[in-house]
């Protein structure tokens, strides 16, 4: 007995739990990036602002792309994500470093999602926590070379700051995370939804014949907006005291309004990230968690159908409903942005499991466990074994779902970029071009692996192709017909004299390119591999530019 109490403490230690969640994690991250690929031709950019901000500090210039609005309003806006890459690729190497330094920030990550599945008194949080980091869409997206993962983690760190109502930690938090991501307005937007929530809660809650006016319930949520305002100050203050400050401002104009909300991919070609999910590839990606979320609806139904009688003696609480509330409001909004931008996938699916969580915990205790035994025996007396077979054949889905996401996940990783990409080619253009040389290069996604490689050069398109297109649409759309082979004739007056190229980099997989150069007396090949083939403008006798 002795030895049974024993083993029940330990295994209910807190820090064991953290412990096991994190080494979980760090197991299936470590798994997904055991292959020699990046799934996101991205990821060699962040390398490289990663070993020029370890060199040279804070990047504030990008002459890179010089036909895009970042050569005239460029902000590194995710300048602390590089400088967090740096100790581990000084210590284990750039690309070795960098897939490590993922698989701890997605630890980290689920580990904090943990930790605020116990801060709301969840049962069992452990088991949440391991469904999300078995979550298809989330768990490829956090495992991407990016800031995803550390973005995740801060924002459920500034949840872990609202219930602790730490508001200097959160204003900091809030500053930081300007440095750190992009879509730093994230995190003022969820606290404000945990914020009117507790406020909605407060007034929602108050007796029925007595309900405080909304003024009140304002008043006495008074603290909770404070942390609203701490988010929203520090967001501000980050902006303002930055090393890219006043740039930043005409940036986040472009990546975030232009971009992010505008969105341009009904005009050009952007990356797939812009692109919305349909419900079915929603669902596909987050199968435990609908599964979960199908069972709790069951029992609910049932509660209702056979008039099982509640246990009073748990009444909602504001501490319960709020965070419910938010959870759900947060879940909703993100659906809604991952159905017009699968991007934010990353932020339905954790909301997505806080919800179903917080709805199974409040839901189970809820009902005498005498009335729900009685209540199953009226279901197997009405509807036989089917129900408890069904149930069986949902549980023994976990497993399976689980395994089958992360086994498909890595082999999509797999079939990713080497990490060598255009390695040979940006070398022999490092060692053939005068430094300053313009590369006319056949796709806007070959810009982040060339520009890993060579940084001498200057190169037409790159990170996303909204910010050419926003600098000047006619010579994007000049660069678009000669790259899609649209454009058959005078293309060599063009690169020449339109871009200041004298070289033209073309893709293995963009035939009607390749095919139309190769015809054209004004370009001779000086280079070929199996990766591309670069041509350099020779005898300029054509003049048909237009």
């Amino acid at each position: 007995m002795n030895a049974r109490r024993a083993m029940t403490k330990f295994f209910r230690r807190p820090g064991l739990g953290y412990a096991a969640v994190f080494i979980f994690a760090l197991a299936v991250g470590a798994y997904l990036q055991s292959t020699p690929t990046f799934i996101d031709p991205d990821s060699f950019y962040h390398l490289k602002m990663a070993e020029l901000t370890a060199a040279d500090g804070p990047v504030r210039d990008f002459p890179w792309l010089p036909f895009t609005t970042l050569g005239a309003a460029f902000a590194d806006h995710h300048f602390l994500y590089h400088v967090a890459l740096i100790p581990f690729m000084a210590a284990l190497g750039p690309v070795a470093g960098a897939k490590t330094a993922t698989v701890i920030f997605f630890a980290l990550a689920i580990a904090a999602f943990y930790a605020l599945l116990r801060q709301h008194a969840v049962r069992s949080p452990w088991f949440y926590a391991l469904v999300l980091a078995t979550s298809g869409g989330f768990v490829f997206r956090m495992n991407l070379v990016k800031t995803s993962a550390l973005s995740v983690f801060i924002l459920f760190f500034a949840l872990l700051a609202v219930e602790k109502k730490a508001h200097r930690f959160l204003f900091v938090l809030s500053w930081l995370y300007v440095w750190t991501y992009g879509g730093w307005p994230l995190l003022p937007i969820v606290v404000g939804a945990m914020a009117a929530a507790r406020v909605f809660a407060i007034w929602k809650l108050s007796p029925t014949r007595v309900r405080m006016a909304f003024g009140e319930a304002l008043r006495r949520g008074r603290g909770h907006l404070e942390m609203l305002g701490a988010a929203v100050g520090g967001s501000i203050v980050g902006l303002v005291f930055n090393p890219y400050f006043p740039r930043n401002l005409a940036f986040y104009w472009e990546q975030i309004v232009q971009i992010g909300i505008v969105n341009y991919r009904g005009t050009i070609g952007v990356g797939g990230e812009w692109y919305g999910y349909s419900f079915a590839d929603i669902f596909g990606g987050a199968g435990l968690l609908f599964i979960l979320l199908l069972c709790g609806l069951a029992l609910l139904l049932i509660i209702v159908l056979f008039d099982l009688p509640a246990d009073r003696r748990r009444p909602f609480a504001e501490r319960d409903l709020a965070p419910f509330i938010a959870s759900l409001a947060l879940a909703a909004l993100f659906l809604f942005m991952t159905l017009r931008s699968r991007r934010f996938v990353e932020y339905f699916q954790p909301f997505m499991a806080l919800f179903v969580a917080l709805f199974l915990d409040a839901l189970l205790p809820k009902f005498s466990l005498p009335a729900f035994r009685r209540g199953t025996k009226k279901i197997i007396a009405e509807f036989g074994l089917l129900p408890a077979a069904a149930a069986i054949f949902l549980i023994g889905l976990f497993p399976f779902i689980a395994v089958r996401d992360i086994r498909m996940t890595r082999e999509v990783y797999a079939g990713g970029l080497p990490v060598g990409k255009y390695a040979a080619a940006a070398d022999w253009l490092a060692a053939n071009t005068p430094e300053g040389s313009v590369v006319f290069h056949s796709d806007w996604d070959d810009f982040p692996p060339l520009f890993y490689r060579d940084t001498r050069n200057r190169f037409i398109s790159g990170l996303d192709p909204t910010f050419f297109y926003r600098q000047d649409g006619r010579r994007y759309w000049q660069w678009v017909h000669i790259t899609t082979g649209k454009r058959k004739s005078g293309i060599a007056d063009i690169v020449r004299r339109g871009f200041g190229a004298e070289v033209v980099l073309i893709e293995k997989d963009h035939k009607e390119m390749r095919e139309v150069i190769e015809a054209d007396a004004n370009f001779s090949k000086v280079y070929a591999d199996d990766e591309v083939d670069i041509y350099a403008i020779s005898d300029h006798r054509d003049s048909g530019a237009q």
